[in-house]
């Protein structure tokens, strides 16, 4: 770990503190990018030569993707 963001986690005195406390930091910022691509994916969509049906299966399926990124919120 980097001395300036361990400097952070210094005050925490058992090993197991610090990994929580940078689980919880650090997997919010994972969680954000993966709902930033599943709604950039959903707002490029567009259905082409696609069926209407080929094309809602997809939309629903992203939808469905950012319910599940989304439920902790």
């Amino acid at each position: 770990m980097k001395p300036t963001i361990g400097k952070t986690y210094m005050f925490l005195s058992m090993t197991k503190d610090v990994w929580d406390a940078i689980r919880e930091t650090y997997s919010d910022a994972e969680n954000a990018s993966q709902i930033f691509a599943i709604k950039t994916r959903l707002w490029q969509m567009k259905q082409g030569d696609q069926e209407v049906t080929e094309y809602y299966t997809e939309l629903l399926g992203l939808r469905q993707d950012l319910d599940l990124n989304c439920e902790e919120e």
